[in-house]
């Protein structure tokens, strides 16, 4: 089952389910508890959150993949746990994390363009 939903600041989340299914309900909560992301993407122009829950019925776990389409950057992590929220939650606090250490890596890479840029005026 995929399933797209909308967040503000503007972030579809799209939510693709195996073995298991999700109430409305339980689904709009879990789109309330992305905590920042939506936040932490919003200068981004389309930016796409991507959730695979699968449930496997041997192992009798989750295995959630998330993935967060940025335009040129696509971000990726995932949790397994006997329970979907504990497993969620780990996946949204890896993706906050990586989203945190490419907006560092994006501003280093300023820093590196306009310090060039003032070099480059100071020997002219």
């Amino acid at each position: 089952m995929n399933q797209t939903l909308g967040t503000k600041p503007h972030l579809d989340l799209e939510v693709r389910l195996q073995n298991c299914t999700l109430t409305p309900e339980r689904l709009e909560f879990l789109k309330s508890e992305l905590g920042t992301i939506p936040h932490l993407v919003g200068k981004f122009a389309q930016p796409r959150l991507h959730l695979d829950i699968h449930k496997h019925p041997r192992q009798k776990d989750f295995h959630l993949k998330m993935s967060l389409n940025l335009g040129k950057d696509t971000l990726f992590t995932g949790d397994r746990h006997k329970d979907l929220m504990p497993a969620f939650n780990a996946c949204v606090s890896k993706m906050i994390i990586n989203l945190e250490k490419l907006e560092g890596r994006r501003l280093s890479k300023k820093r590196k363009a306009a310090n060039s840029v003032w070099e480059d005026s100071e020997e002219s």
